[in-house]
């Protein structure tokens, strides 16, 4: 009775059936979790590019005068993605504004991380913000000489 035993066990510890899906249980919420971690963090980069690429734009607009610093923000959230465009800061200073000759254009962006992704699976308990600065000299009117 008791090689029996011995026998029936010998067999069970050889036995492999079972072990590739006890693997792949324990694995397999490592890599969606870094998958996901890439998705979204994926998503933070591409708000940012956006981010930094609308502050240049429209800091550019204001410096050849084609748009008014009123109009700037209105501007700024057009161009974010739509998961972003509501949570953006945008901050315009001037340091001449009455000076053409001498003004300096100064537009910053702030965006909270979490807001930067529409999955928000990792940046949820995250309180950091991304953010853009640019300055420009504003640009004197046109003036049409001998017209």
């Amino acid at each position: 009775m008791g090689s029996r035993k011995s026998s029936t066990m010998a067999k069970l510890a050889r036995s492999r059936r079972g072990a590739v899906a006890a693997e792949f249980g324990l694995v397999m919420p490592l890599f969606i979790s870094m998958f996901m971690g890439m998705v979204e963090y994926s998503f933070v980069y591409f708000t940012y590019g956006n981010m930094q690429a609308a502050t240049r734009d429209v800091t550019r607009q204001l410096a050849v005068n084609t748009l008014m610093p009123g109009q700037a923000e209105a501007e700024l959230k057009r161009r974010m993605p739509p998961w972003a465009s509501d949570s953006v800061t945008v901050s315009v200073n001037q340091s001449a504004p009455s000076n053409p000759a001498t003004n300096v254009i100064t537009m910053t962006t702030d965006l909270p991380i979490a807001k930067a992704t529409p999955i928000g699976f990792f940046t949820k308990a995250q309180t950091t913000d991304i953010s853009s600065s640019v300055e420009m000299k504003q640009e004197l009117p046109f003036v049409e000489v001998g017209a």
